[in-house]
């Protein structure tokens, strides 16, 4: 008599077996794409904003000033400096009161602690009404799809200064909690996201050539040296000068400034976009004083004249070139 065995329920042990480890492995994947995807979206739309906030400021810079020049203006400018004088003083008396503090009675120190928790109150509130105010303005660049804005808090923000433009920056930092939503955990990941951009509100010292836009065949347009403070007479000596710039270019390609100036001397290349945009970069001239700087133009930059310049040893010289779509640039080189 022939025994057969009988195998029917081993496929369904395999399966229980594996198969819990092939879902955990296809949620994990799943999660691990998720937090990658949410990762950009949240910086693209810190970025953006940022970027954004900081093209528009002129006109908040023009009505400032504006209103510096009126009486309440000129009395709450006073009152800034008294309080910024009176704010200095206090952090001097909190540092030296904090080094000495275990020579002094215990009393002093439950008042710094008091000032800090104080400090940090105030921080926190005038957080949360410049977040409910930016907030809109973020949400616009946000793909609600992925980033859940019940989650999403603006935890810091860095206004520019208009008086200064050494502190002339708009900085936003921003918190997300996304949950994992994983089994057997609750696990909540936090996604920490800033962005910091130098905003353009008007500069005195950057004079700007008026000469048409420029191509790679236009003579160069030349810096000035600085005026003498005891003759005013300007220097004729020219030493920094642009060679080329390139002209038209299409938007989303590089641009690339060829100048002529002091030899190993750091200079400063701008470029100013037809929406009053600035950006900056730093580059060295060579040992025989020549320097090619290339920066890429925004896919999404408007079309119009830009200008260059190059700062350098004191010295400054400016050129304008045009940014064209891509249509209207194949359609320019078509006409040539």
């Amino acid at each position: 008599m022939l025994i057969r065995k009988r195998e029917n329920g081993s496929i369904t042990l395999e399966a229980a077996l594996i198969l819990p480890l092939f879902i955990t492995f296809i949620l994990l994947l799943t999660t691990m794409i998720r937090v990658a995807i949410v990762d950009i979206a949240l910086t693209n739309a810190v970025s953006e904003t940022t970027k954004q906030l900081s093209t528009h400021m002129y006109p908040v810079n023009l009505a400032y000033n504006q209103f510096l020049q009126t009486d309440l203006g000129k009395e709450l400018g006073e009152t800034k400096e008294q309080a910024d004088e009176l704010l200095s003083q206090y952090n001097q008396v909190k540092e030296f009161l904090s080094a000495y503090s275990y020579m002094l009675p215990k009393e002093v120190e439950v008042l710094l602690t008091a000032a800090e928790q104080l400090e940090e109150e105030v921080s926190t509130a005038y957080n949360q009404v410049l977040g409910s105010a930016f907030k809109p303005i973020l949400a616009q660049y946000i793909d609600q799809r992925l980033i859940h804005l019940d989650s999403l808090r603006i935890v810091n923000v860095v206004l520019p200064s208009f008086a200064d433009q050494e502190k002339a920056y708009l900085g936003l930092e921003v918190k997300y909690e996304m949950p994992l939503n994983l089994p057997f955990t609750d696990k909540t990941l936090v996604f920490k996201k800033k962005a910091y951009e130098r905003v353009w509100v008007g500069d005195g010292q950057l004079q700007l050539s008026s000469s048409s836009p420029a191509n790679n065949n236009t003579d160069p347009s030349i810096g000035e040296e600085g005026q003498d403070e005891d003759s005013g007479n300007v220097d004729q000596k020219i030493k920094l000068y642009i060679v080329s710039v390139t002209s038209p270019v299409q938007r989303g390609h590089y641009v690339t400034v060829v100048a002529k100036g002091p030899p190993n001397k750091t200079a400063k290349i701008q470029l100013k976009y037809a929406s009053s945009f600035q950006k900056e970069e730093y580059l060295r001239f060579d040992d025989d004083g020549w320097l090619s700087n290339s920066q890429i133009i925004g896919g999404n930059a408007n079309e119009g004249i830009y200008t260059a310049t190059v700062s350098a040893d004191g010295q400054k010289a400016s050129i304008h070139f045009e940014v064209m779509s891509k249509d209207n640039f194949h359609k320019y080189k078509n006409d040539r």
